[in-house]
């Protein structure tokens, strides 16, 4: 019998150390029987909340309150730091693209940028949180932009704070439900 498994794993880096803690878990699609390794801890998610918040987006899509094709332009004071080829190719301009573009440019490329107005667009992070909680994982957080989560690991400390703080964090039981 062929089954299909979703799993979600999600780890912290210590700072100035090669030892990570990791958490998995999955989930047999037919069956529903789970399998775990720290699998109802909080990690931070990294890159990954850029999932939730693209998914919220996407039933703003389904229920015809958003198009695809519409049209979003983003000002050279919404742009974000860290990794952003769509600021990047902005070149200090503001740049006009489609929500299927900034979709794109969000959970495939991980652009900060595109993930900050996405947020923006949504209502903020409250919005993510809220679709979260309709689809039955209310523990996956969705908190801060990238431009904050940013100014925090700046400051002392910030990256020992981060990988200890709950907030932007999921367990992997409920990013595999997600996934579910």
């Amino acid at each position: 019998m062929n089954a299909l498994i979703l799993a979600a794993a999600l780890f912290t880096l210590p700072p100035q150390s090669s030892d990570a803690v990791i958490g998995v878990s999955a989930i047999h699609l037919e069956s529903g029987r789970r399998v775990g390794i720290r699998g109802d801890e909080r990690f931070p998610m990294g890159s990954v909340y850029k999932f939730p918040i693209v998914l919220a987006a996407l039933q703003r899509v389904d229920a015809g309150t958003w198009e695809l094709d519409q049209k979003i332009t983003i000002e050279p004071k919404d742009f974000s730091p860290g990794w952003s080829p769509l600021r990047d190719e902005a070149k200090k301009k503001p740049i006009t693209l489609t929500l299927s573009e900034l979709l794109r440019y969000t959970v495939s490329i991980s652009d900060n940028t595109a993930c900050d107005n996405l947020i923006r667009l949504l209502g903020g992070p409250a919005a993510v949180q809220k679709r979260m909680a309709e689809l039955g994982v209310p523990g996956i957080r969705t908190d801060r932009t990238e431009k904050t989560i940013a100014g925090h690991l700046d400051e002392p400390d910030g990256r020992t704070k981060y990988v200890k703080d709950t907030r932007d964090t999921a367990t992997p039981d409920d990013m595999a439900a997600l996934l579910v």
